[in-house]
């Protein structure tokens, strides 16, 4: 912004130079507080997503750009797009991660290999050699041996050999030098230093320089199965990553919830809305804000039941069934599922039948409430209820040709499952049955295998804890699938 080249040294810039990076400082001060919001995803000369701004910057003046409505809009759809390209399921991390290994295993399986042969061919040739070359390494071990023994030095005697090399004497002419700390005499052979051992024979130093070719050649065999194990360890990786069924490999948005989402609920078979409360609050909340004059509301004769309205705004004749069905709703969310009862006796009022004004000296509690009138009561209200898995299309900005399916489970009295489709599991009360975060475990594990192929990813997203916040309280068991 201050036009000063940037690999600038501070220390070099002079008075104007530093007035105009105050006032470039100065001016982005101003365009963070003061400024307005245009957000932008910055592209590169490839259109690929490379920045998210909140204004015009220099950096990216002649760069293309989408404008966004809101910076939020614009951050959340440029990282959910990273994270569409970065996020790998760990099934699939896991198994990637093995044939790394196996991969890594076998080029230094190959490399060793190689290594091998050419040690197994380099010893041979060494070995070859000294046999080719039998009497002069003789001769030059017995000189250096014969000239020790006469009380010559070590250094004296490799002196005496470098420089009696120059007469081109046969024996000399493969001569190195000599290691005195180790005994050792080094020799060329081929342009390679190949040490001999002083204290032993010309034959000893030939087949123990052999020994060593044998010993790669042995280990060269044992190689190649080795190798052959390892190609079908990979094989048999790919061939389970490739069965693995695809995975959602992007962070999905769960969709907005419907007011009456926050509490329990479930559409009748005759279309009406059943809310009804999770506990004293939400049944308070459900009295203040949610009855209206043409509802129905349901309740037990004892305490520990959720406050349950079908709404009717439209005043609206509400059939048998659906009343049964709400009094179903309100048996299994009862304390009744805890104590394992299979029936309970269930009643309705209307919505002008029920109040918070307890009789005079007397407190209503949380969640509870007074009832005048007549009660019409439901006999022998069940206690068992459906689980359903709907999957429900959404959009998504960061993901748009992508076909995003949202899993739901819906938990409702057993009667309306009849005018659906959709995969569904009935459960009752029991006292050896299984606690809400078990049975949560088993619903996910049937739903997903009961669920078509191409949706068994969707289904896969399933939040556990979702799962367990519409179950009722206390044990349950599994009776029967459809």
């Amino acid at each position: 912004m201050a036009k000063i080249d940037k690999s600038k040294n501070s220390n070099d810039l002079n008075q104007e130079e530093l007035n105009l990076l105050f006032h470039a400082f100065k001016n982005l001060r101003n365009k963070l507080l003061f400024g307005e919001i245009n957000a932008q995803i910055v592209f590169n000369e490839d259109e690929e997503e490379i920045s998210v701004i909140p204004f015009e910057l220099e950096l990216f003046k002649n760069n293309k750009k989408k404008q966004v409505i809101s910076f939020n809009d614009a951050v959340d759809e440029y990282f959910s797009k990273i994270d569409s390209s970065n996020l790998l399921t760990p099934q699939d991390q896991s198994i990637n991660q093995k044939i790394k290994s196996q991969e890594k295993i076998l080029r230094n399986q190959r490399e060793y290999l190689e290594e091998l042969k050419i040690r197994k061919d380099m010893y041979y040739e060494y070995g070859d050699f000294i046999y080719a070359n039998f009497n002069a390494i003789h001769k030059l071990l017995d000189g250096i041996l014969d000239a020790k023994a006469k009380g010559y030095g070590w250094e004296e005697i490799n002196a005496k050999l470098q420089s009696a090399k120059n007469e081109s004497l046969e024996e000399l002419a493969f001569f190195v030098k000599i290691i005195p700390a180790t005994k050792h005499v080094v020799i060329d052979i081929n342009n390679n230093e190949v040490y001999l051992h002083l204290n032993k024979t010309v034959g000893e130093n030939a087949n123990l320089i052999y020994s060593k070719g044998k010993k790669a050649e042995k280990k060269l065999t044992g190689t190649f199965p080795a190798i052959e194990k390892t190609k079908n360890n990979i094989e048999k990786l790919k061939l389970k990553k490739e069965s693995i069924e695809l995975e959602v490999n992007f962070l999905i948005k769960k969709p907005t919830k419907k007011w009456y989402e926050k509490f329990r609920w479930f559409i009748s078979s005759n279309g009406f809305l059943v809310i009804g409360g999770r506990d004293a609050s939400s049944n308070e909340t459900i009295f203040k804000k949610y009855i209206t004059p043409y509802d129905l509301i349901f309740h037990t004769n004892f305490p520990g039941s959720p406050l349950t309205v079908i709404k009717n705004p439209e005043n609206k004749e509400i059939p048998e069934n659906s009343i049964k069905e709400a009094a179903d709703f309100v048996a299994s969310f009862s304390i009744a599922w805890k104590e394992n009862w299979g029936v309970v006796d269930v009643f309705y009022v209307l919505a002008n039948q029920i109040s918070k004004t307890p009789p005079s000296g007397e407190y209503l509690p949380k969640g509870s409430f007074m009832i005048s009138g007549k009660k019409n009561v439901i006999k022998d209200a069940k206690t068992e209820l459906v689980l359903r898995l709907e999957l429900l299309e959404i959009k998504d900005g960061a993901n748009p040709n992508v076909k995003i399916l949202y899993p739901q489970i819906i938990c409702e009295p057993t009667s309306t499952i009849k005018n659906k489709t959709s995969n569904s599991i009935l459960i009752k009360p029991s006292k050896s049955g299984l606690t809400k975060g078990k049975l949560a475990k088993e619903l996910k594990s049937i739903f997903l295998n009961k669920s078509e192929v191409d949706n068994k990813k969707w289904v896969k997203t399933l939040s556990l804890d979702d799962i367990i916040l519409i179950l009722p309280p206390g044990t349950s068991k599994i009776t029967k699938l459809s």
